[in-house]
């Protein structure tokens, strides 16, 4: 996700993580390639602690036996990767991954902690037990329909929930009925086989990978006889970092939350109790919600002027 230069980054929050737990040294210049077990960086220089430390790569761990040159490394596991970006971190104790795995796991808590924030209490009214719904985390998504072809893949990000489907067609735009995969089962007995799309259902794609985990997707009625544009929202279900996907939802305008989140997790985590980070993280998200809040209300104003043909909406 590209970003602009006040964003953080996942390297970024392991810095400030290392800092606050006193875990060591992180170093991430350059790019890293690996053949068998040497690992070559390019526009980098391995330091000298590199042998105390473990690599990641896409979000797996390699620990680090020998640095030959100040620009290689030999690496326990056997492996082919071709120039990605990488982190190193410099291992606390002897199991060198553990180290990275503990800050990852609370860099995870913090994200957690910032996507699915509570609503801010109001005065002495009980707050609703639902999570703030971030702009960021719910946005428009757009398919073109294929003749013939009524089922479609959703994002691998799909959050499971979808809504505000349409069809444009011809300058009008339609809407589209979301209904439940049973009542889609029913209907198409019922209308013509195609046709312009007035109902969709969502279900669990048939085939499951373990290794990736639940996909959906959208099914149309009656089948699309043409193109038509679909546009619809959807829930995102938030992704872990590594050093290639570096950047966390919300942009920088959130990102001193972010990272007061991740620091109050570690605090808590060390101290067992709430103490200045945490405070500081529901500081500043107060003024995130508070921001992301004028933000989707002044989208909804945009998207109320916008004029649309008679017969549509």
């Amino acid at each position: 996700m590209a970003s602009s230069n006040l964003s953080l980054d996942y390297v970024d929050f392991l810095r400030a993580l290392t800092r606050e737990v006193g875990s060591g040294d992180v170093y991430a210049s350059g790019t890293v390639s690996v053949s068998g077990t040497t690992a070559t960086v390019v526009g980098g220089s391995f330091p000298a602690w590199a042998t105390e430390s473990s690599l990641n790569i896409d979000g797996t761990y390699y620990n680090v036996t020998a640095r030959p040159t100040t620009t290689t490394l030999t690496l326990a596991e056997t492996v082919t990767i071709s120039a990605k970006r990488y982190a190193l971190v410099r291992s606390m104790d002897e199991t060198f991954s553990d180290t990275f795995e503990y800050l990852d796991k609370l860099i995870n808590r913090g994200l957690r902690a910032f996507y699915f924030a509570p609503p801010l209490p109001r005065g002495e009214k009980i707050p609703d037990a639902s999570p703030h719904q971030w702009s960021f985390l719910n946005p428009v998504q757009s398919l073109t329909t294929v003749a013939g072809q009524r089922v479609y893949d959703l994002p691998d990000d799909f959050g499971q929930t979808a809504q505000e489907f349409s069809a444009r067609s011809g300058g009008s735009i339609v809407p589209i009925a979301l209904i439940s995969h049973a009542q889609m089962q029913l209907i198409k007995t019922q209308i013509a086989e195609e046709g312009s799309p007035k109902y969709v259902a969502i279900r669990p794609n048939a085939s499951f990978d373990p290794t990736v985990g639940q996909r959906f997707q959208l099914v149309f009625a009656p089948t699309p006889n043409t193109e038509y544009a679909i546009e619809y929202r959807y829930n995102v279900e938030p992704q872990a970092l590594n050093p290639t996907d570096r950047y966390p939802l919300g942009g920088a305008v959130h990102s001193e939350t972010i990272l007061a989140s991740i620091l109050a997790q570690a605090e808590m985590d060390k101290n067992c109790e709430a103490g200045h980070r945490s405070i500081d993280f529901a500081r500043r998200l107060a003024a995130s919600i508070k921001l992301d809040s004028d933000a989707a209300v002044a989208a909804e104003m945009t998207y109320a002027l916008t004029p649309v043909e008679e017969g549509s909406y």
